[in-house]
């Protein structure tokens, strides 16, 4: 019933909105740019076909001069490319791409036949943290770059790479 009441209470409303924009106003608090990601998608996609297969360097797109030129035509400083996904193409080109994303969905598919095998929990934590990294992927880039997020990731990743379960053959 609470819930219905605040449901129903437009600055209520209106207050969770300028909390999900976290107070942006402006070009990029429009939620139909998914807060100014499409246009910056669209100029990164842009610089990622002048070299597809090569990339600009893993971390090494988003330099001064790119941060510069991204502030002025957008109107707020750009740091990364707000998805895992475009950044690992901007990064590595569309080799590096493939690479992720082939990891990726190749240790969700181990997780699962190993949870399916087991039914051991740690494997059903392993298939959530890496699908939760795989979907957070499309809106933000945090997978990409040292931070707490992409080193659990990682230890997922290096368990169900270099482990083998007990009575179980490649």
């Amino acid at each position: 019933m609470c819930l219905l009441i605040l449901l129903s209470d437009v600055d209520f409303i209106k207050a969770s909105w300028q909390s999900i924009l976290l107070g942006r106003t402006g070009p990029g608090a429009e939620f139909s740019t998914l807060s100014g990601r499409i246009p910056l998608w669209k100029d990164c996609l842009d610089y990622a076909a002048k070299r597809p297969f090569q990339g600009y360097g893993y971390s090494s797109f988003f330099t001064t001069v790119h941060i510069s030129k991204f502030g002025a035509s957008h109107g707020w400083a750009f740091t990364h490319a707000h998805s895992a996904y475009l950044e690992s193409l901007l990064g590595t080109g569309v080799i590096g791409l493939v690479s992720f994303v082939s990891i990726f969905i190749l240790a969700i598919k181990r997780a699962i036949d190993r949870y399916k095998n087991s039914l051991n929990p740690v494997h059903a934590c392993s298939i959530a943290i890496l699908v939760f990294c795989a979907l957070n992927g499309v809106l933000e880039a945090t997978i990409v770059h040292a931070n707490m997020l992409s080193f659990i990731a990682m230890i997922n990743l290096c368990n169900l790479g270099f482990t083998q379960l007990k009575g179980h053959t490649r």
